[in-house]
């Protein structure tokens, strides 16, 4: 069963056009046809969707403006909404970015660009 093509599972589960659509779009997944795919991948992923996907508690907004407190309380400088014009490299390390209006952001002794 496991081994099987997920769709020679499902045409031996049932005839009707319906309930084989129905099951088929449990087996769509990653853009990978269930045709051709063993049906304990599928099983497996429906396992995981099942008992492992979440949603953050607050959104994914939450979860980003934590983020991006917690590096400005850490002394991290964020840029957003401007272009990166030229990254720094000094000695093979990225050492700054220059953003923006020929403004240049350089990496504090430590930190990282990101």
């Amino acid at each position: 069963f496991a081994s099987n093509p997920a769709r020679n599972v499902v045409e031996n589960i049932t005839d009707t056009a319906g309930v084989r659509s129905n099951l088929c779009s449990l087996f769509s997944s990653e853009n990978i046809s269930y045709e051709n795919v063993a049906t304990g991948f599928y099983m497996n992923e429906l396992n995981h969707t099942a008992n492992g996907l979440f949603y953050p508690k607050g959104g994914w907004k939450f979860l980003a403006n934590h983020l991006l407190s917690t590096v400005s309380s850490k002394g991290g400088d964020i840029y957003t909404n401007v272009k990166v014009k030229n990254i720094l490299i000094e000695e093979g390390e990225v050492v700054g970015v220059e953003v923006g209006r020929n403004e240049t952001a350089r990496v504090k002794k430590g930190g990282h660009v990101v």
